[in-house]
């Protein structure tokens, strides 16, 4: 419970516009808004164990465009 805490946290600082983040197996999955209103962006962590700091610095980044304005998720 503590690392997930640790984890959302730290996802929440570095996101931003933090929209969402789920775990799912061994990957936190987390969603935010972009300085672009036309683009969300996902990351994908994959959770090993070690610091939290080597997490974050492996995440793979994704971007999603948004099909039409008033979109959100």
């Amino acid at each position: 419970m503590n690392l997930t805490y640790i984890l959302l946290y730290s996802v929440s600082i570095i996101a931003g516009r933090f929209v969402s983040t789920t775990i799912r197996e061994n990957k936190l999955y987390a969603i935010s808004n972009t300085d672009s209103d036309n683009n969300f962006q996902v990351t994908v962590y994959d959770l090993k164990e070690g610091l939290v700091r080597d997490i974050f610095n492996k995440g793979t980044s994704y971007s999603l465009a948004k099909l039409e304005s008033g979109f959100d998720l």
